[in-house]
């Protein structure tokens, strides 16, 4: 409720008018004499009106400046809002030009090189070894692989995913995540134990496929980036998961922790700059929040994500 301080402030002036006069008797002023007439009751009548009128305005002017500060924000909120629709939607319409970027990729390119591999497959078993045409050869192979496996990874980001959302524990996301990632880099991983909770209460509604995918994800780009060790975490609440995937590796620069999930970005020698702009997607298809830091603990890049407990608020796509 509202609370009205012009009548406050009419009350203050009242009660201030009533504190002044009785001074003013108290220093000698003849209250009573003004009592006997009609000049002295229109004298102090006046006095009070006038410090109570004074009150209600000032009181009314607080609250013209608290609802003046109130629609102020209430602007500058939707203001933010429309720049974040607007950030999304411009989000949208590059993804969707990717998508059409790689389906003509795929259709265009890719059948192409397989063609020039087997070609040069079959130039290759022709040739001596240890020829420079022989490593030619292996090396036509080798670029052809990697530009399919940037085809693959452009395909793979711009393949619709539809959410399975199910209630998730996130113990078994971390082994299996974690798992892989032994068998796919020398990662050191480390995982602390998951709050000891009833089974209800540390579960997420969420795709375990998707979660693990975004886990094996981020432990990957850490051991790309040159991290011997990583640490995944987890802590609950009523409302949200938050997940971490802290590493030893040189960490982000603060100065570009803002582009890292833009597809094609990357500061890595090699890649293709769209695995954390994939684990955006998965965390903002959830309903979540993603973002980088330094972690204080190993000293290299930490990645923190919020998930809402509840699952999103409405299913969508992953891509």
């Amino acid at each position: 409720m509202t609370r009205r301080w012009d009548w406050i402030g009419g009350a203050l002036g009242l009660t201030t008018s009533a504190v002044d006069l009785w001074m003013f008797g108290g220093w000698g002023l003849d209250l009573a004499g003004l009592r006997g007439s009609p000049l002295g009751w229109a004298i102090l009548a006046s006095f009070v009106v006038g410090y109570t009128a004074l009150g209600f305005a000032l009181g009314r002017l607080y609250m013209a400046r608290a609802r003046a500060l109130a629609d102020a924000a209430r602007i500058q909120r939707q203001l933010d809002l429309l720049e974040q629709r607007r950030a999304e939607l411009a989000q949208s319409e590059k993804l969707a030009a990717i998508g059409r970027l790689a389906a003509g990729i795929a259709h265009e390119v890719r059948n192409p090189l397989g063609v020039i591999r087997a070609s040069a497959s079959i130039v290759r078993e022709g040739l001596d070894e240890g020829t420079e045409d022989h490593r030619a050869c292996e090396l036509i192979e080798d670029e052809i692989d990697r530009l399919d496996g940037l085809i693959g990874a452009l395909l793979a980001f711009a393949r619709p995913a539809r959410l399975t959302v199910a209630p998730t524990a996130l113990g078994p996301v971390f082994d299996r995540a974690v798992a892989l990632a032994r068998e796919s880099t020398a990662l050191e991983v480390e995982v602390p134990d998951v709050p000891a909770q009833a089974a209800e209460a540390s579960t997420v509604q969420a795709d375990a496929d998707l979660l693990t995918q975004l886990v094996l994800g981020l432990l990957v780009n850490a051991s790309e980036a040159g991290a011997r060790r990583a640490e995944v975490r987890a802590s609950m609440d009523p409302e949200r998961a938050r997940l971490e995937v802290a590493d030893d590796g040189p960490g982000v620069e603060e100065e570009v922790r803002g582009r890292v999930f833009e597809p094609f970005f990357t500061t890595k020698a090699s890649g293709t700059g769209l695995g954390l702009a994939m684990a955006q997607r998965i965390v903002e298809a959830h309903g979540g929040r993603i973002a980088v830091d330094a972690d204080p603990a190993l000293g290299g890049a930490r990645f923190m994500v919020e998930l809402p407990r509840g699952g999103p608020a409405a299913l969508t796509e992953a891509a």
